[in-house]
């Protein structure tokens, strides 16, 4: 199990993991409330996929900010930064971002996802 860049854990999917560990800018809101599923690192990809989608944060300021901000779901996609790209890459993107566990995009339904489907089958093909 990858918690952060600098911590693996291997994962007991019957077990809640514990603690809080990582870099804030990239935990997900139930990491920040120190228990949390597997679901939390589908919420890193999907501040992985804002930055190199916009080539910005997501979350930003203080690290208390950036917790109150994550905690709520608060982020903004400005225009300027999103206006050329795919309206299946900003759902993907905010379907990773999306607060509830269960509500977020699974690892399995991320690569069903159509944006990254598509790109597979293109891959496939070549």
């Amino acid at each position: 199990k990858l918690i952060d860049f600098g911590f693996s854990k291997l994962w007991d999917p019957r077990v809640k993991m514990e603690g809080s560990l990582g870099t804030i800018a990239y935990v997900a809101p139930e990491v920040l409330r120190q228990s949390y599923p597997s679901q939390c690192d589908l919420w890193s990809l999907g501040v992985i996929s804002f930055i190199l989608l916009s080539g910005g944060m997501p979350f930003s300021g203080s690290d208390m900010a950036m917790a109150r901000s994550i905690a709520e779901g608060c982020y903004v996609m400005k225009p300027c930064k999103w206006e050329g790209i795919s309206p299946e890459a900003v759902h993907f993107t905010r379907s990773l971002l999306d607060v509830e566990p269960r509500s977020r995009l699974t690892a399995q339904s991320a690569l069903l996802h159509p944006w990254i489907a598509k790109r597979r089958k293109a891959e496939a093909c070549t």
